[in-house]
This record gives structure tokens, sequence and C-alpha cells, in this order.
């Protein structure tokens, strides 16, 4: 019997012991907290062109001379050439559209350095821009300007090129 008592004796210590030890790891050593979960959508950046950049009407002359035209629309020759008052002067305008007060970057880059008449006649084009580098209020409006060297004795014709405007968040 006394063999019997002790290992009697021996499951109880054995069996609180486990008891103890289950106890102790989930309720004493656990903790617990949580955290939002949050996300933001932002409208898509847009850009509109509202005008084309258009240097208007003039005449070359035996010496070259330089046209161009303001962010403001306004055509300036230096040199020779003369203005005949006519054609469109505009500069290329382009609206930006999009969320808040975000900044963005702009990219301005003409087809080609020049342009042509599809004849093999040139006039070098330099461009400019006003570009802003964030919205007001989800808006924001680029001007792209610039000026063209008019060679002497440039052939007539209408030349044309295209400018892209590329804008990122």
């Amino acid at each position: 019997m006394r063999i019997s008592a002790i290992v009697a004796f021996s499951s109880v210590l054995l069996a609180a012991g486990l008891s103890q030890a289950a106890g102790t790891g989930t309720s004493n050593n656990s903790a617990s907290a949580t955290a939002n979960v949050t996300a933001n959508v932002v409208a898509p950046i847009t850009l509109t062109k509202t005008s084309d950049l258009s240097f208007g009407d003039f005449t070359s002359d035996k010496a070259g001379c330089t046209v161009a035209v303001s962010a403001a629309d306004v055509q300036t020759i230096t040199g020779n050439c003369a203005s005949l008052g006519s054609g469109t002067v505009s500069a290329a305008s382009f609206t930006v559209g999009g969320s808040g007060n975000r900044s963005f970057t702009t990219n301005v880059a003409a087809t080609s350095a020049n342009l042509s008449d599809g004849a093999g006649h040139t006039m070098a084009l330099t461009l400019q821009n006003n570009a802003p580098t964030h919205l007001t209020n989800g808006a924001a409006t680029i001007a792209v300007y610039g000026s063209l060297a008019v060679a002497a004795n440039q052939a007539a014709g209408a030349y044309a090129d295209t400018v892209t405007v590329t804008v990122a968040y």
C-alpha cells in the first residue's frame, strides 16, 4: 500500500504543477492592442490644352531676326523682320487639375528643335514655360512660350512642330 500511496501522492503533485503552469502562461503573460487602418485616394492629375503656341504673321528680311511670344500673348520682333499684325499670337496654355494643394512636376519638350515647313526649311525654336510647382485648390495653369530664330531671307510658308507637356505628382 505504501507504493500505491506514493504513486497517488506523486500524481496529485504532478497534476497540480501542470495546472499552475498552464494558468500562468495564458493569463499573466499576454497583452493586446489595436491600430487604425487608413487609406487616402488622391484624384489623378489631369492636363488639358486650352490654346496653341502661335507666333503670328511676320515677314523675313535680308538679315535674320528673332520673333518671340510672351506668356501674356505678346509678339516681339528683334531685327529686320516685320510684324504684319495678323494671324493669332498666343502662348500655349494648359490647365492642370488634381487634388488639393499637391506638388507636381512639369516637363516641356518640342518634337524637334526646329519648326519646319515640310520642304526642308526650318527655324530654330526656343521654349520657355511658367509652370508652377503646386496646385492651388486642385488647379494650376501653365503657359508655354518662346522664340524663333528667323534666318535671313527665310523661305515663306507655314512652319509647324508640336510641343508635349507632361505633369506628374
